[in-house]
């Protein structure tokens, strides 16, 4: 306030011409005196009242006087540090531009900016200011506030030229502007001066102790090291408590590391290191290097991390020591991505191609996450084909191919290799099995067929495996090549290679169902009985299966007794088989007129089994023993049971039919015309309703109620089969159109059945139903789904009609991959409520989930998935796909802790994609609750499970990364993303997740080293 004040008064009183002249035409204003007495006495905020007040009332007084009391107003502002006074002494020079006091405000100006620390803008307007002006103590705050404005911006130069004068002539100013003149030359490098002033300052004055610590400075910069030792020694005893002496201890630390002496450097900079909030680059690499070489290889890592924030020559560096660092402590994975980010740094080669070398090798030791150990191997051959470390990389390049799960990307790498190398032979071979292998897991038979035939040309008696044999063969089964499939399996067989008990059942299981195809059923019970044969065959899934095709064979080479006793020895712990056997052995004593047994046996699957798929056709096959026993009224009794308990099947249109043949037949026409007609009305569309129309006709007759028969007719033609007989032409027509189909020429039959439909089918027989089928396949058989689509859904209309069931299931499946999901679930839940078949019904039920799922009804997916998992005869792909709707549907409600169960299950096998999500979603879950621990536990077995679904292994380093970054860890963070970022190519939302917390993690790196 000192300062202001004077620098006012001095102002006013130089320029005391002016002044005199206006005190002279005012000395009779009292007011403007009293406000110049308040100003004299630096009673500012009084004085400003008085000049306001003589403004306002002296709207006729002479301008120069109300200049004045307006300067003097500014003044006062300026003097009270007025939060506005820049403002109010800016407005001041637009209203006067030509004020002879313009060279003061600007003055003003420019201090109130340096008060504020606005150099730049004190700079713009000290530049307005002419120093002539100024007497000589103005002059000299005047240069020392312009020269520490230009040294706060760095303008070392501008800065150097002002203080050189100020910094040799006594007064105030001198001490604090030759300090800042010799800083100018340390900042300039030029060092020789800078020392000379520092050292004379070191000696007395208030800057002693810091001009000490500069000449410590100057001696490191001018590579006088041992000198810069011992003085720093004597600075540290000299000033114990120092702030400065920070920098000592990173000149004497640094010494010691270019000494070698790294205990000693360790000593040392960690003191510098202690004290501050943000510290250099160089110097923490020193001191994780100098942890590297004392084998603390943690600390190590700790402080070479921290080095890592630029893209640097000095990063690349530690990078390759940190990576060092982990193998040295066994931990290969973060080794990697450390080699990983020295490698691809190109400042110094040495380092780039030792980097390259550990990175590619760190990668096959811990298992390449994205498929990358090939091309790291193929790529450091390409950069550095004469390296001393080339023979190593073949080494392990072979052993790669084998132990790296990109099968793809092996054989491609293989195929441009040219040697004869026999582990490379291997490992082309079991690439090409293993991409067979896939493609036939996904039903992709042709595909695999062609890769595990390039895998049997690779095959010889020194091959690790004959799985190539083993498996072509059962390709070959799949496409119906049943020769092929034979030698194959015979060719297995007879291998050197070690086999399982387990390949050899399959491949005598695969060979009997070869011939059992081919309807050779005496070759294909031959084999079925080498299975048998097998030691090991009733603890296998088969052993049910095989009893039961055994007894098939049997069964049709008409050895019924041996049948049945191969039916019987079907384990009850097989419901699906069991029933099946049981079903079988009670329909041959049937055909060994054993009726009575017949209907024992079927009347026991029924109570043992009530929800068997085979209860609807036990039921109907007692009704028909009791035919056979003349029992006609237990029969219909029978069959009337049938159709009240299974009305919508295919037996309840056959009970129904011959429950009228049997009224007939005891001569009860009535009942019998009514059980016909009942026929007719349930099954309008079926071949049982044609056939009773035809007996009511002959009964109608025999009643000679002929008028009766034709107004019955008239009555069901508008919604059951035509009654007339299709004419020979239609027939022709028709079988000719189902010739085409059966030898699948599909197109041509679309075409037959379209023209067949277009010129027979004005009223609806049986035959234009079926045709209607046959269009509908042909159409999807050639890839038209749309049309196919369109038929499909013409006999979904059509209740009863023997496709219902067919053409429910196919209009389901196209609506839904056509994305029609409401259509789809309507198709779905028709067919779940009509289907008769229990594994029918289960296929429409999962159908109806994908649809809810779909639709995010949430509720109705778990109400869904709930019945799906309960149903034993599910497959455990199906049960899979519901447990992940399930708990996709409770994760959508907000209600995860309820869908923990199910992607824990889901999580044990992440070869499935819904497996890998679940896994990613319950460490999601475990970082969200603040189990980080736990999350980064869940996500290494991720790492560690080779799932092949890149996307969720992606999400899962991102959100590995944010675990790190909640425990403070940005260095971990930032490895595994940058790692993420060089090998996770895909376009997809990853890559934003990535860039994002990388930036975030940068500008907190950038708050703690320089």
């Amino acid at each position: 306030m000192k300062r202001i004040f004077a620098l006012i008064v001095i102002a006013l009183c130089l320029s005391g011409a002016y002044a005199q002249e206006t005190y002279v035409a005012s000395n009779d204003n009292l007011l403007f005196q009293k406000g110049k007495t308040c100003f004299d006495e630096r009673k500012f905020s009084v004085a400003i009242q008085f000049f306001q007040r003589y403004l306002d009332e002296s709207a006729d007084k002479n301008d120069a006087l109300r200049e004045k009391a307006d300067y003097y107003i500014v003044s006062c502002r300026y003097a009270l540090k007025d939060a506005k006074r820049i403002a109010l002494l800016q407005d001041f020079l637009k209203v006067y531009p030509y004020s002879p006091m313009r060279n003061r405000v600007a003055f003003m100006i420019g201090c109130s900016y340096y008060d504020a620390a606005n150099y730049e803008d004190a700079i713009k307007w000290y530049s307005q200011v002419k120093k002539s002006q100024l007497d000589d103590k103005e002059s000299m705050e005047f240069a020392f506030t312009n020269g520490f404005s230009h040294l706060s911006l760095k303008n070392y130069n501008e800065a150097r030229t002002i203080f050189a004068p100020l910094s040799a002539k006594t007064g105030k100013y001198e001490e604090d502007a030759r300090y800042y003149y010799a800083y100018c030359d340390f900042c300039l490098k030029n060092f020789d001066e800078a020392l000379m002033e520092f050292n004379a300052m070191s000696q007395k004055g208030k800057y002693v102790e810091p001009a000490s610590y500069y000449v410590l400075q100057i001696y490191d910069q001018q590579g006088d090291h041992d000198k810069a030792v011992e003085y720093g020694k004597e600075l540290i005893k000299k000033f114990p408590t120092s702030r400065h002496n920070s920098e000592a201890y990173r000149i004497l630390g640094e010494t010691s590391y270019r000494k070698g002496n790294y205990p000693e450097a360790v000593d040392n900079l960690k003191k510098y290191e202690r004290n501050l909030k943000k510290v250099s680059r160089s110097t923490m690499y020193m001191l994780g290097v100098s942890y590297y070489e004392t084998a603390n290889y943690l600390n190590a890592i700790n402080y070479l991390s921290k080095v890592t924030t630029e893209n640097d020559s000095l990063s690349q560096n530690a990078y390759l020591h940190i990576g060092n660092s982990y193998i040295k402590i066994n931990d290969v994975k973060n080794a990697k991505m450390a080699f990983q980010s020295a490698a691809l740094g190109e400042f110094d080669k040495n380092v780039q191609e030792v980097a390259a070398f550990n990175y590619a090798l760190a990668a096959y030791q811990s298992g390449a996450l994205f498929g990358e150990t090939i091309s790291l191997f193929e790529n450091f051959i390409a950069n550095y084909p004469k390296s001393r470390y080339l023979n190593e990389i073949y080494t392990h390049m072979a052993n790669a191919y084998i132990a790296e799960k990109n099968y793809a990307a092996a054989y491609a790498s293989i195929k441009k290799i040219e040697t004869t190398n026999p582990k490379i032979k291997a490992a082309k071979e079991n690439a090409l099995f293993q991409l067979g292998l896939a493609e036939h897991t996904k039903g992709q038979y042709t595909a695999a067929l062609d890769y595990f035939s390039l895998a049997v040309k690779e095959y010889d008696a020194k091959s690790f495996s004959a799985q190539a044999l083993l498996w072509r063969g059962d390709t070959y089964y799949r496409l119906g090549k049943y020769e092929e499939c034979r030698k194959d399996l015979l060719k297995f067989i007879d291998a050197k290679q070690k086999k399982t008990s387990d390949d050899i059942l399959k491949s005598y299981y695969t060979i009997a169902y070869s011939f059992f195809g081919q309807k050779e059923y005496k070759a294909a019970l031959e084999w079925f009985l080498k299975c048998l044969e097998d030691k090991s065959v009733a603890a296998s899934p088969l052993y049910a299966d095989i009893l039961n095709r055994t007894a098939d064979c049997y069964f049709q080479e008409r050895e019924l007794e041996a049948a049945r006793q191969y039916y019987a020895k079907v384990p009850t712990t097989e419901p699906a088989a069991a029933d099946y056997a049981a079903f079988q052995g009670a329909f041959i004593l049937g055909l060994q007129k054993k009726y009575t047994e017949k209907i024992k046996a079927l009347e026991q699957l029924i109570a043992n089994h009530p929800e068997s798929d085979y209860a609807d056709d036990a039921l109907y096959e007692i009704g028909r023993a009791y035919v056979l026993q003349e029992k006609y009224e237990l029969a219909i009794a029978t069959y009337e049971k049938v159709l009240a308990n299974y009305g919508k099947t295919t037996v309840a249109r056959k009970a129904a039919l011959e429950t009228g043949m049997l009224y007939a037949n005891l001569a009860n026409t009535d009942k019998a015309i009514t059980a016909y007609e009942q026929v007719v009305e349930l099954y309008p569309n079926s071949e049982e309703a044609r056939t009773a129309i035809e007996s009511l006709q002959t009964l109608y007759v025999d009643k000679n109620d002929i008028e009766g028969y034709i107004a019955y007719v008239k009555r069901i033609s508008k919604f059951a089969v035509a009654v007339l007989p299709e004419t020979q032409e239609d027939s022709l027509s028709f079988v000719a159109a189902e010739r085409l189909f059966i030898k699948a020429n599909y197109k041509e039959s679309a075409k037959a059945f379209q023209n067949y439909l277009n010129k027979y089918c004005k009223a609806q027989t049986l035959n234009c139903i079926s045709a209607i089928y046959y269009l509908a396949e042909s159409y999807y058989q050639t890839d038209q789904k749309t049309q196919a689509l369109d038929e499909f859904e013409k006999l979904t209309q059509l209740d009863g009609n023997p496709y219902l069931t067919e053409a429910l299931s196919r209009a389901a499946e196209l609506a839904y991959a056509d994305k029609q999901t409401a259509d789809a679930l309507n198709y779905f839940t028709q067919l779940y409520e009509k289907a008769d078949n229990k594994h029918i019904k289960r296929d429409a039920l999962f159908g109806m989930m994908r649809c809810y799922y779909l639709q995010n009804d949430n509720d109705k997916v778990i109400t869904t998935a709930d019945k799906i998992m309960d149903d034993n005869t599910s497959s455990a792909t199906v049960v899979r796909e519901a447990r992940y709707c399930r708990a996709k549907a409770y994760i959508a409600k907000n209600e995860t802790a309820s869908a923990i169960d199910d992607l824990k299950k889901l999580s044990s096998d992440t070869h499935h994609e819904m497996g890998a999500e679940a896994k990613f979603l319950y460490a999601n879950y475990l970082h969200l609750s603040g189990n980080y621990t736990s999350a980064q536990t869940e996500i290494f077995e991720l790492i560690q499970s080779n799932t092949p679904h890149q996307y969720w292994l992606a999400r899962s380093f991102v959100l590995l990364a944010d675990t790190y970054i909640e425990q403070d860890d940005d260095f971990q963070a930032k490895q595994y993303l940058l790692s993420l970022q060089e090998n996770y190519k895909a376009k997809n939302d990853v890559a934003q997740m990535i860039e994002q917390r990388l930036e975030a993690i940068a500008a907190r790196e950038k708050e703690k080293v320089y």
